[in-house]
This record gives C-alpha cells, structure tokens and sequence, in this order.
C-alpha cells in the first residue's frame, strides 16, 4: 500500500490489516511508515514499513523486489500515492 502514512493509504492499510492480511506500509518517509507500522502491529496487523517515493520507477522495483524477498509474494497493490503525483511523474510499467 503506498501513501499508507496518511489519509487515504493510511485508512486502506487499515482495512487490509483487519482482514488479517500482511500489510507493507509504503511511505516516502520511512520514520512516517514506521510509526504507522507500529500503530497497526500494536491493534493486532501484520504490518512492516517500506520505504518507497512512486515518482521514482527504480524506488517502486526496489521496494516491491524487497516485499516479494520478505514475504515470497506479492498478492495485491494498492497506489493510492500516485493518485497525487503528476501524470507525467506517474511510473508506468513499475509492477510488471
């Protein structure tokens, strides 16, 4: 989940969490993920903070490479951070 240190991503991760899912906490700031990654361990989610700006496409192979690496898998993306960077800065392709 990216942008989940805040509003929208943040309320998803939440959601993800309580259905028992593995949440990653993508976050350009990784002491912003970190403390929400801790909120969520501390109601019962499975969640771990990555750091991770999807403005940049090697940014978003790095951090999706470092989930598959952590959990095997990766079963859902959900990128609710591009939906506030420019078009234009908006990576393309990044989770094939």
């Amino acid at each position: 989940m990216t942008g989940a240190d805040k509003g929208i991503g943040r309320g998803g991760a939440e959601q993800l969490g309580a259905l028992d899912m593995t949440v990653p906490i993508g976050a350009r700031d990784a002491e912003s993920g970190e403390e929400v990654a801790a909120a969520l361990r501390a109601c019962g989610c499975d969640a771990h903070a990555v750091t991770v700006d999807v403005t940049d496409p090697a940014a978003v192979r790095d951090a999706t490479k470092q989930v598959e690496e952590r959990f095997g898998h990766l079963d859902l993306v959900s990128d609710p951070a591009s939906a506030r960077s420019a078009p234009d800065r908006r990576p393309s392709g990044c989770y094939s």
